[in-house]
């Protein structure tokens, strides 16, 4: 009668056994799958987002190296009209200065060279040559600032770390790289607790009723451990995800305010390139004018002699 007892309870704890083995295989089964599942989802937002950040790194260094162009060309201009628009000062005060004779004005008294110079048409050149150097200035001004937001943007995705849940090999890797290492070694653990679940079925007449449900349960949390930190991490990287969707919008405006700038920074400096020239021109002429003049009693001396040397060989 004992050994029947003895045999029915061993049978019973047996089919206990058994039960939760079946029970924490199912869940060690559907942590896997979870896993896979997590870790996929995992891949498409690191290979997103890092195809965003790579893009908008590309697209700000050319922004970056166009605007070092631009601003080296516009520095070069802003100076030259700088220096042509202190010669023309100092050859219209020249030109104040150099006395006209009356005889040579139908008896004018007290004019001067600069009388006779179209001094509207300069200034109103130099007016607008000034707009749109101030036009220039305010677009750089605009870039620089567009500049440092994109920047700035783009050191906070590269700083992102999943709050240190993701542990970086060396200085040079990525965080999204060793995301993947990390997701891969969560795998590897979910799929090791799995074989030795199925090796524990395998083996479990031929071990103590304890142990085996002890490293049963002891698997099945591991398994969860793994799970709940790969899905930690997913929770953390679609708010990444969720951010930059919503930082694209102003990243592609931005974008797109330094493109019509960088128009209206090109058409401002083409002016303002006719402008210097035209100034150029009138500044060479008024120097050719002013000597000229200065020279033109030497040529009348000249042209008096030449006069006087004829007439005494006439005669």
């Amino acid at each position: 009668m004992m050994d029947h007892t003895d045999n029915a309870a061993t049978g019973r704890s047996a089919s206990l056994i058994d039960g939760q083995l079946e029970r924490d295989g199912h869940a060690l089964a559907a942590n896997y799958e979870r896993c896979i599942t997590f870790r996929m989802l995992l891949q498409e937002i690191s290979a997103t987002m890092t195809m965003r950040i790579q893009a908008v790194e590309s697209s700000l260094g050319v922004s970056e190296g166009a605007f070092e162009t631009q601003d080296a060309a516009v520095q070069d201009m802003i100076q030259a009209h700088q220096q042509v628009e202190e010669d023309l000062r100092a050859i219209f005060t020249a030109l104040k200065h150099q006395r006209v004779d009356p005889a040579m004005v139908s008896g004018e008294v007290g004019k001067s060279l600069f009388d006779f110079v179209d001094a509207d048409t300069v200034m109103d050149l130099q007016r607008q040559a000034q707009s749109h150097i101030h036009t220039i200035v305010e677009s750089r001004h605009n870039t620089v600032d567009s500049l440092e937001l994109l920047r700035a943007t783009m050191s906070f995705y590269q700083g992102l770390d999943f709050n240190g849940m993701v542990p970086l090999s060396s200085d040079g890797q990525s965080v999204w790289d060793a995301l993947g290492d990390l997701c891969q070694h969560l795998q590897d653990e979910l799929f090791e607790c799995k074989l030795r679940h199925t090796s524990l079925q395998e083996t479990r007449h031929h071990a103590a009723v304890d142990r085996i449900t002890e490293d049963s349960s002891a698997l099945v949390k591991a398994s969860s451990t793994a799970l709940n930190h790969l899905t930690e991490l997913y929770d953390v990287a679609l708010l990444y995800f969720v951010d930059m969707e919503q930082c694209d919008r102003r990243i592609l405006h931005t974008f797109s305010a330094m493109h019509d700038t960088s128009q209206a920074y090109d058409a401002a400096l083409s002016e303002c390139h006719v402008l210097l020239d035209e100034l150029t021109n009138l500044l060479r002429f008024y120097e050719r004018f002013l000597a000229a003049y200065e020279a033109l009693p030497l040529e009348l001396q000249r042209r008096q002699a030449y006069e006087a040397t004829t007439r005494r060989l006439v005669r």
